[in-house]
């Protein structure tokens, strides 16, 4: 017997005290069948709206999607959002339904739902409502739509992204007429804004299963970032399932099938993408592991973005295992290699009588002494040879 959080059978009871049935539904009911605590619960009851907000008057609510028929709780630290039972309309632009009907069945609002698997409702008094065979795809590890593949693709498009994206999250394989509807309509992914895409795509890189999804799902793949070489594609996918989860050497990786257009194109976020950028660009670029190498390269790459890079590197299967500990030598040994590390600063400078952009070079050139050993970090040697550039 499953069982739900007190927060979450309070709303629940709360609910069926004033006449309204409700349920845990969705992903939440779908990882509690999967043994897994879920992130979040989403609530669903025969209430409308109005009488949610009336039930519930004394607790903070946010009303922003009460249009759509959904009510959000603020509880103790904790989200849940309340929606009443409803049905879609047509689906005009391939992504949001026209209109929406309330007043409904749970069925009904199960029928709307995109996968079998999330299609369940939970409720510690009225039990488990799974009318598609939700729990035997659970148990087979299958992703199925609610009914007829092609029009729950066609009514909304983002569901054929969230296919690939329940393939990495959840390690589930998709039935055979699921995944060829997803790959027939994969064009209609233009119809989702890159903003989701962009979202939907992090998760799913993130995820436990992300390169098992890239190969099962490659040619929904095409639709987004075009034509691509089987082979690289594969390749990226091998480094994918090698690198530590972790988004921008995921993306980095990912770009040496695709390219890193892409990162613009769906508007990842400037720190993210640029940091992937620099990781593609350093990825089959050689590291030396003497000591000076890895000092400039520190210099170059700065501590963290270089670790960055050499855990790609080993994803991508270089041996780069002698270049690491010998960065890891020279870090615990705190050896100079940054501006900032030297013992003596722009003001010194300045004091020693260089002045403008000349102070910048005079502290360019100490530094590279330092890193090449012709001189130590000392502050006195420093000064004196700070005086003798005037």
């Amino acid at each position: 017997m499953l069982s739900l959080p007190q927060p979450v059978n309070t709303i629940i009871t709360t609910l069926e005290t004033h006449g309204f049935a409700a349920y845990a539904v969705g992903g939440c009911v779908r990882d509690l069948y999967m043994g897994k605590t879920p992130n979040d619960y989403d609530i669903c009851t025969a209430a409308m709206p109005d009488k949610i907000k009336e039930i519930f008057k004394n607790d903070r609510l946010v009303l922003t999607g009460e249009k759509h028929g959904t009510v959000t709780l603020l509880k103790d630290g904790s989200t849940y959002e309340i929606t009443s039972f409803r049905s879609d309309g047509a689906y005009s632009d391939a992504r949001r339904p026209d209109k929406v009907c309330f007043g409904v069945s749970i069925e009904n609002d199960l029928a709307r739902r995109d996968f079998t698997v999330n299609a369940m409702a939970f409720s510690e008094k009225r039990g488990t409502v799974d009318i598609f065979g939700s729990r035997a795809d659970i148990a087979s590890k299958t992703l199925r739509c609610v009914g007829n593949p092609e029009a729950r693709f066609s009514e909304d498009a983002l569901r054929i992204l969230r296919l690939a994206r329940f393939c990495a999250q959840l390690g589930f394989t998709p039935e055979n007429e699921t995944l060829s509807a997803a790959k027939k309509l994969a064009p209609l992914l233009k119809n989702v804004s890159n903003e989701r895409i962009c979202a939907e795509l992090s998760r799913l890189l993130l995820s436990e299963f992300s390169a098992d999804a890239m190969i099962i799902c490659a040619d929904i793949f095409k639709a987004i970032f075009g034509s691509f070489d089987t082979e690289k594609w594969q390749k990226s996918a091998e480094y994918i399932n090698n690198s530590p989860q972790q988004l921008s050497i995921r993306l980095a990786l990912l770009s040496t099938a695709v390219g890193t257009d892409f990162l613009h194109t769906f508007r990842f976020d400037k720190a993210t993408s640029q940091t992937a950028v620099l990781i593609s660009k350093a990825l089959f670029t050689p590291l030396a592991d003497d000591e000076i190498s890895v000092l400039h390269a520190l210099n170059k790459y700065g501590k963290k973005n270089l670790s960055l890079i050499i855990a790609a590197k080993s994803a991508a299967g270089i041996d780069i295992k002698s270049v690491k500990t010998q960065v890891d030598n020279q870090l615990s040994q705190n050896a100079c290699f940054s501006l900032k590390q030297l013992s003596v600063n722009g003001n010194d400078a300045l004091a020693a009588g260089i002045k403008g952009e000349k102070i910048g070079e005079a502290l360019s050139i100490l530094l590279e002494k330092v890193i090449t050993s012709k001189i130590k970090n000392d502050r006195t040697i420093l000064l004196n040879l700070l005086r003798d550039m005037v």
